[in-house]
């Protein structure tokens, strides 16, 4: 199976355990899909076109990297005054977290440890909170409005490469945080 994502899903795509062979693709990756499918179709609208998963190997550091997820907030929502929010973003999409039993489509009852892919606030929210503990592990004195501010100030609208990749609506959307260097406490 195929999963092709819709044009406001761009890049967030899901790690789902499925019950059958299947691979989700990002939108643009989907398009170039459905282009080489319909090279193919003859007059009667079936396609010769063929299509196979092969799995290797797990990988790492595909891009863009880190990404907003498309159901995450981009701010700032036109009945709010203007006021600019969310103040930080963090990966939220695909984190292999703890959980609770094996998972996919025939899991083992002999597994000791268990982990899934998760999605949302709950696996964002961790990435931001450690920032704040290991800048308040540095600055103990230091009370949380500044340690939001010094979280605000110092993250970067570029994934990790340094490139600005536009979204759907043209204006760079990724962004992750780490702390400043400290100069002074304030």
């Amino acid at each position: 199976m195929i999963l092709l994502n819709p044009p406001l899903k761009g890049f967030t795509t899901n790690s789902d355990p499925h019950v059958l062979p299947a691979v989700h693709l990002s939108y643009s990756d989907g398009v170039k899909i459905l282009a080489y499918y319909k090279k193919l179709r003859n007059s009667t609208g079936v396609s010769a076109a063929t299509a196979s998963i092969i799995f290797r190997k797990t990988t790492y550091g595909h891009r863009p990297s880190p990404a907003v997820a498309s159901f995450s907030s981009r701010g700032p929502p036109p009945s709010n005054g203007g006021i600019l929010k969310p103040d930080v973003l963090a990966p939220g999409v695909n984190i292999l977290a703890a959980w609770p039993f094996a998972v996919g489509p025939s899991p083992s009852a002999l597994a000791t440890s268990t982990f899934n892919f998760l999605s949302g606030t709950s696996m964002a929210a961790p990435h931001v909170s450690g920032i704040a503990a290991l800048i308040k592990n540095k600055h103990p004195k230091w009370q949380p409005a500044f340690i939001s501010s010094a979280i605000i100030t110092s993250a970067k609208d570029v994934d990790l490469e340094g490139i600005r990749s536009p979204t759907s609506s043209g204006t760079a959307m990724r962004a992750y945080s780490q702390p400043a260097p400290d100069k002074s406490t304030p």
